[in-house]
């Protein structure tokens, strides 16, 4: 799918009205609180996964909001110590819209890579992937893993132990109904000078010769870990 223009003669993006219903839920398993008469404190209930479940409802209503749909996601996130070899830390998700009666370019599920976030600190997302090719008013389902090895390797290198290197390995994969599968796949080095982190960003499409090399480097986002 083309970048949309700037313009509102352009089809995939057009003025509209929209009255619309945001729910954002989210349940951490395992958690556990310390109530007081006049506060409650949340306590640290281990490596219990995270879930948030996401629902947009526009409304139609004549002369006031012409758009019509139901946006329904939820994603599951957490992270697995391993101990001496480090840890592994994961997101799943998928979605779609069970009603997409009207639906206009904006509102649909967008996928963001390079240097666009989604408004969270977050390091399990595409590095690579192109601007709205893969944006859906359909269904979609993606999962993302990445290891933080913690200098499990570098440390057994006497010239490198100094530096305190830790290395990091990512899958990334993604589905849409149009574009198919999306695979993603980088290797990177964290910790450089307490600041940066450098990644070799491989990804692969479904269409013939579909596949895409890069690097990204840029500061370090630390994870929480328990």
């Amino acid at each position: 799918m083309d970048l949309p223009g700037l313009n509102y003669s352009n089809d995939n993006i057009t003025r509209h009205n929209s009255f619309r219903l945001d729910v954002r839920l989210k349940f951490v398993f395992g958690q556990k609180y310390i109530t007081r008469p006049d506060v409650r404190f949340k306590v640290n209930s281990g490596n219990y996964p995270e879930l948030v479940v996401i629902y947009k409802k526009s409304f139609s209503i004549a002369k006031f909001s012409d758009l019509d749909f139901d946006y329904l996601e939820a994603r599951l996130s957490g992270n697995i110590p391993m101990r001496l070899f480090g840890t592994t830390f994961y997101r799943f998700g998928g979605g779609g819209f069970p009603n997409a009666k009207r639906v206009d370019f904006a509102d649909y599920k967008h996928f963001y890579g390079n240097f666009l976030t989604q408004g969270e600190t977050d390091q399990l997302g595409f590095f690579n992937l192109r601007y709205y090719r893969h944006s859906t008013n359909s269904y979609f389902a993606e999962a993302h893993i990445e290891h933080h090895l913690d200098g499990f390797l570098f440390n057994k290198i006497p010239g490198l132990r100094k530096l305190k290197l830790e290395e990091v390995v990512g899958f990334h994969f993604l589905y849409t109904p149009t574009r198919k599968q999306y695979f993603q796949m980088d290797i990177g080095i964290e910790n450089i000078f307490k600041l940066l982190r450098a990644d070799f960003v491989m990804g692969f499409g479904s269409q013939k010769k579909e596949y895409y090399f890069g690097a990204r480097l840029g500061l370090t986002i630390s994870l929480e870990r328990n």
